[in-house]
């Protein structure tokens, strides 16, 4: 997520990044502003203003 006066992503999508091989490892796109993320060993919690998403980590896809 970008900050400052010119982001440099929207602040509705999450890019999961890989420090090591330095790229992306995975996108997360929604209607709304994410909030906050927070990490997890196994899971992805993502806030938005009116809902919470839980992803798996290592495929990110849904589980509630």
């Amino acid at each position: 997520m970008g900050t400052g006066e010119n982001p440099s992503y929207p602040s509705t999508r999450f890019i999961l990044w890989d420090d090591v091989q330095l790229r992306p490892i995975g996108e997360l796109d929604f209607k709304t502003d994410v909030l906050n993320i927070k990490l997890r060993r196994d899971y992805v919690v993502a806030l938005l203003e009116e809902k919470i998403y839980v992803y798996l980590l290592n495929d990110l896809k849904k589980v509630d």
